[in-house]
């Protein structure tokens, strides 16, 4: 099936929606910076799962990797290169958007939350040359190109039955 552009868009503006949770980690625990990471996108990818419920179907995903280093106890962006930053995940159907140069891309049957934490898995798992003190992690998340759940009754209203 080929899709083309209608040149309509939701949200085409440039802004962003900004999701805060603060997140409340042991520093006894244990864990490491990679699954502390892990564990912010992964609630990540819960929040635009549940934003998007009956309101959206997403068509792309993407996720920005970075390295992470600390200073003085202090989280920061470290500013060197990532190899393989952008990772996308789109549907098998759909091809890639070629915004981006040498993107990461997985093809997914459906662009949903498990579709979605498996590129977060992968980008993870991808092993990358780091220095001491830094470690992977993600800078942003987008769903650039969505479809719009149409509520049953204005789709009734229209005579639509596809309700996008």
């Amino acid at each position: 099936m080929q899709v083309e552009h209608s040149g309509h868009f939701i949200y085409g503006s440039g802004y962003r929606i900004t999701l805060q949770l603060d997140l409340q980690w042991d520093s006894q625990s244990g864990d490491s910076a990679v699954q502390r990471e892990r564990e912010a996108a992964q609630h990540a990818v819960a929040a635009i799962a549940e934003l998007s419920r009956e309101l959206i179907d997403p068509l792309e995903f993407g996720l920005l990797k970075c390295v992470m280093h600390q200073v003085h106890g202090v989280w920061l962006v470290a500013e060197q290169p990532v190899p393989n930053c952008h990772w996308y995940l789109k549907p098998t159907w759909r091809a890639a958007d070629p915004l981006y140069t040498h993107p990461v891309v997985i093809d997914a049957e459906t662009v949903d939350e498990s579709a979605m934490l498996m590129l977060v898995d992968s980008m993870f798992a991808e092993p990358c040359e780091l220095g001491v003190d830094q470690w992977p992690s993600w800078d942003e998340m987008y769903v650039y190109t969505a479809w719009a759940r149409v509520p049953d009754a204005v789709a009734a209203a229209a005579g639509d039955s596809s309700r996008r």
